[in-house]
């Protein structure tokens, strides 16, 4: 195989999932018109496109597999790192690019995308998304600034007493209300409720 071919499926293979023509060659670091590249790999029966818009993936789950295992883990971090980088750019959707930072070792803007990720999951209605990235964020938010912990527990508990998980949503107010002195009787409320 070509450098470039190798290149995009080393990239393939850290996304672990469907890219974007132009997101695999870009984070491949590859010039010019990717297609041949495409071209080769597909005829080989390495990767193929699906869906509209077009998405590339590995042909088989087990090639992608076979070849993440033998991947240096400091170099996946750098190609998730890369990855995030040409998603960001392209505003791609705070949960991906949660994932990728996350990956890549980023704790800071995995923190930022997770928060988002919530927010977003939480305006969707998707309250078990949310609750699974807010408790991403406090982990990643550790023993940070209690305003900032708190705001997190605040949100958890929302999203928990949204999906209906009420006894555990009024311990996470508790803790909130705890770190919080000036939301104290809010959260403490809340908790009630």
């Amino acid at each position: 195989l070509s450098h470039d071919a190798r290149r995009l499926l080393h990239v393939l293979a850290v996304a672990g999932r469907p890219l974007e023509p132009t997101v695999a060659r870009d984070a491949a670091g590859l010039t010019g018109d990717e297609r041949p590249v495409v071209a080769a790999l597909s005829s080989q029966h390495f990767i193929r496109a699906t869906g509209a818009p077009p998405r590339l993936e590995f042909y088989h789950d087990r090639l992608r597999e076979g070849l993440s295992q033998r991947l240096d883990p400091a170099d996946a971090r750098r190609t998730h790192l890369v990855i995030a980088g040409v998603l960001e750019h392209q505003g791609a959707d705070p949960d991906v690019l949660f994932d990728h930072y996350s990956r890549g070792g980023e704790a800071d803007r995995a923190l930022h995308y997770a928060v988002q990720a919530a927010e977003k999951a939480t305006g969707s209605f998707a309250f078990d998304h949310a609750v699974m990235y807010y408790e991403r964020a406090l982990e990643l938010a550790g023993a940070g600034a209690s305003a900032d912990v708190a705001r997190l527990e605040r949100g958890l508990g929302d999203a928990l007493a949204s999906a209906g998980r009420g006894a555990r949503a009024a311990r996470v107010y508790l803790d909130a209300a705890r770190r919080s002195p000036d939301d104290a009787l809010e959260l403490q409320r809340r908790a009630a409720e």
